[in-house]
C-alpha cells in the first residue's frame, strides 16, 4: 500500500525581504493530505533579534516578542513538525529562503528543499485570476480571515492547494523535506502563539 503524501502549508512573517539581513517573526504551519482536510497546525512567535520591521503589515509587536522563542531555540520542534512533508507556500520563493536561511544559521542545511507553489498552481488554473493570496481565496469563494498572520496566511495556502490539487489534478511533486534523525531528536522551546502573546499583553494591562 503506498504511504500517503503528508503536505505542510507554511507561511512566515518577516522583518523585511532580505533573509540574507532580514529574520522571521512568526511561522504558521497547516498539515494535511489526500484524504484529509486537516491534520495538525503549528506556529509560533520568534524572536528575531532585531527590530520587528513593518508592524503596520504584520501586526507583530517588540511587546508580543518579549516572551517568545529564538529561532534556534524552536528550530529541532519545526524540523520535527516539517519531517517527512511536502512543503508547500504562496510565492514559494519568498517562504523557502527564508526557511532555508533561519536552518543555515543554526547549522542546518536544507538547500535542496523545494516546495509547491500555490500562486503557480492558481496562475497556471486561472490565467486572468488575481495572484494575492487573499485575493485567490476570495476568487475561489474562501472566506479571509487574518491575513498577514503566519498561521492564518498558512489556511489559506493550505486551502488553495487542496481546491487545485483536487479539482485540478496533482503536478510533480517535490521531494519531501528531511532533517537528520539527530537533530529532530534535540529539545526545543515550546512554540509561543500570537493568541497567547494577546492574552497576556491584555492580562497585564487589567
Amino acid at each position: 500500500m503506498t504511504k500517503s503524501i503528508e503536505y505542510v502549508a507554511i507561511d512566515f512573517e518577516t522583518t523585511g525581504l532580505f533573509p540574507n539581513r532580514d529574520r522571521v517573526v512568526e511561522i504558521g504551519c497547516v498539515k494535511f493530505s489526500k484524504e484529509n482536510d486537516f491534520v495538525s497546525e503549528w506556529e509560533t512567535l520568534v524572536n528575531p533579534l532585531r527590530d520587528v520591521g513593518p508592524s503596520d503589515i504584520h501586526g507583530v509587536t517588540p511587546t508580543l516578542l518579549r516572551d517568545a522563542p529564538k529561532f534556534g531555540e524552536i528550530a529541532p520542534a519545526l524540523a520535527r513538525f516539517l519531517q517527512g512533508c511536502v512543503l508547500v507556500a504562496h510565492n514559494k520563493n519568498f517562504d523557502l529562503r527564508f526557511l532555508i536561511a533561519e536552518f543555515e544559521r543554526v547549522g542546518i542545511d536544507i538547500r535542496e528543499t523545494d516546495a509547491l507553489c500555490t500562486m503557480e498552481l492558481f496562475s497556471s488554473c486561472f490565467p486572468r485570476g488575481p495572484r494575492k493570496l487573499s485575493q485567490c481565496c476570495e476568487f475561489l469563494g474562501m472566506d479571509v480571515v487574518g491575513a498577514h498572520e503566519a498561521l492564518s496566511d498558512a489556511r489559506m495556502a493550505a486551502n488553495i492547494a487542496k481546491h487545485i490539487l483536487r479539482n485540478h489534478g496533482y503536478p510533480v511533486t517535490p521531494n519531501e523535506v528531511r532533517f537528520s534523525k539527530k537533530f529532530i531528536q534535540l529539545g526545543a522551546a515550546d512554540p509561543h502563539p500570537r493568541t497567547r502573546a494577546l492574552e497576556a499583553n491584555l492580562k497585564e494591562r487589567h
